[in-house]
């Protein structure tokens, strides 16, 4: 028997030749083409979804990362502020006596009287204590530090004021 030989696979596409069956061949075709087309969009969006997924923690993690060194607490300079001197704390303190003792001496010029109250006479220091003497007398105390600093208007308000510039003078301020 002689040998046969194989019959040709039958074509996928039809063989046509009329132009309705070309075009149709055609219109075919090019929706496969894009079916495949729009399967590889889609999975390499799901590529770059999954990657997306991926980075968003190590961004959150490299900001919380910047964030507590922004807010970490820095060491503390080798040098500090030094507090000022008691003598200059005691000068401002007498200072501010000294002020406030004008205040009521000016309350008093002007009304005839000793203020009810500092805030009367208009200071609002809640530190410094008020009291009111008989014959229009007050005293007036503030605590510098650990000294009781006490006005008395009996004692000639110059006194004080040459005891703050001899302090002043002391400091060098």
């Amino acid at each position: 028997m002689p040998p046969t030989m194989p019959s040709p696979s039958p074509s996928p596409l039809p063989a046509t030749s009329s132009p309705a069956g070309k075009e149709q061949l055609v219109q075919s075709l090019v929706s496969e083409f894009m079916s495949e087309q729009r399967k590889e969009q889609e999975a390499e969006r799901a590529v770059l979804v999954a990657k997306e997924k991926k980075r968003v923690p190590t961004l959150v993690l490299a900001s919380l990362c910047c964030l507590a060194a922004w807010v970490a607490p820095f060491p503390r300079p080798a040098f500090e502020a030094e507090a000022p001197p008691v003598a200059y704390t005691v000068a401002s303190a007498r200072i501010t006596l000294n002020l406030a003792a004008s205040r009521v001496r000016a309350f008093k010029a002007q009304h005839g009287r000793l203020p009810e109250t500092l805030l009367s006479a208009g200071i609002t220091d809640p530190a410094i204590l008020y009291q009111r003497w008989a014959e229009g007398q007050f005293v007036l105390r503030l605590v510098a530090g650990e000294t009781l600093l006490t006005y008395d208007s009996v004692i000639a308000p110059n006194i004080l004021q040459e005891d703050i510039q001899a302090i002043l003078n002391q400091t060098g301020r």
